[in-house]
């Protein structure tokens, strides 16, 4: 029997974009997008430095149009991050929920 505590942690990431729909399922250059937003090195560098098990990134554009609107959004607890992955250089936001401002 294993005595050692497993937590899950994970990684989402917000965008909004055109979906194209084929016979393999959603595609798009959004859907790319989204999953390189995931794979980027802020998101995870954020989330393991965290207590946290959630860690949310959200495209510039997201963040503009969406968070930034919203009225019960705590906006110092986003951090700005620049995401650099394969052919993908954005502009995004990071929030882990629970933390004021994520490290």
């Amino acid at each position: 029997m294993r005595s050692e505590t497993r937590r899950l942690r994970l990684r989402m990431a917000l965008h909004a974009g055109e979906l194209l729909l084929d016979k393999h399922g959603v595609t798009g250059s959004s859907v790319n997008f989204v999953f390189r937003l995931l794979d980027a090195a802020p998101l995870k560098h954020a989330l393991a430095g965290s207590d946290g098990g959630l860690a949310l990134v959200v495209s510039d554009w997201f963040y503009e149009e969406v968070v930034r609107r919203a009225e019960r959004v705590e906006l110092a607890s986003y951090r700005p991050v620049h995401v650099s992955i394969k052919e993908t250089e954005a502009d995004a936001w990071v929030h882990i929920p629970g933390n004021a401002v994520p490290g």
